[in-house]
């Protein structure tokens, strides 16, 4: 039995049964072996009886005590799995993009990192995976339909222009739980300035938007 004490149970007090359990158990060597045997049986079903009582209640006690630890929710556990999923994605997304920024960006007339970005993000769509696009923050986007989208998209680019990375809330259509999430995009190197004149890198460009199903 897990025990932080002599008597408790992950921090419920109980009354240390020890003394219950022990007593009828050191009985058994006082029984006297030429006592009549209907009164020898009589005491051995009294000390067992008193026995199986003091585990029963020390066990029903135990239970009582792990009933009151909170365990985590299924639904907060799915909630986890979907984050999870996004900050995977992200990886995923960033890592290529900065690849493809790298080794095939070499001017302006180049084939853009963003582009790839979003014709991946078209294709996950259209295949039922998520969805996620591209959301810009520096007022001034070089693809209108860059611009934020809804109520999410706008506070998570002021709070992004803030200084935050990452943010996130569960969101209910029509019954069905979802993740919406918003990640920083900042310019990560020169390449990027090649289409964002004007920034410099480190600068807040923009955010991924994602929008993913809780599988419950």
């Amino acid at each position: 039995m897990p025990q932080t004490g002599d008597n408790k149970i992950l921090g419920y007090e109980y009354p240390n049964m020890a003394w219950l359990a022990a007593r009828p158990a050191a009985r058994l060597n006082h029984i006297n072996p030429m006592e009549e045997p209907n009164t020898m049986t009589h005491r051995n079903l009294t000390i067992l009886g008193a026995a199986a009582l003091a585990g029963l209640l020390s066990a029903w006690m135990a239970g009582q005590a792990f009933d009151k630890v909170p365990a985590a929710s299924s639904a907060s556990q799915a909630v986890e799995r979907a984050r999870r999923e996004v900050r995977m994605l992200d990886d995923l997304y960033k890592t290529a993009v900065v690849l493809v920024n790298d080794h095939y960006v070499q001017d302006e007339n180049s084939f853009a990192a963003g582009e790839w970005a979003r014709l991946v993000f078209t294709a996950m769509k259209e295949k039922g995976w998520h969805h996620a696009r591209l959301v810009d923050a520096t007022g001034n986007p070089l693809n209108a339909e860059n611009k934020p989208a809804d109520a999410f998209e706008a506070k998570s680019v002021k709070s992004l222009l803030a200084g935050q990375t990452y943010l996130d809330e569960v969101e209910n259509r029509d019954g069905k739980r979802f993740l919406r999430a918003m990640t920083l995009v900042p310019a990560v190197n020169q390449k990027c300035i090649i289409c964002h004149a004007g920034y410099k890198v480190g600068d807040v460009l923009g955010g991924i938007s994602y929008t993913l199903p809780i599988e419950e």
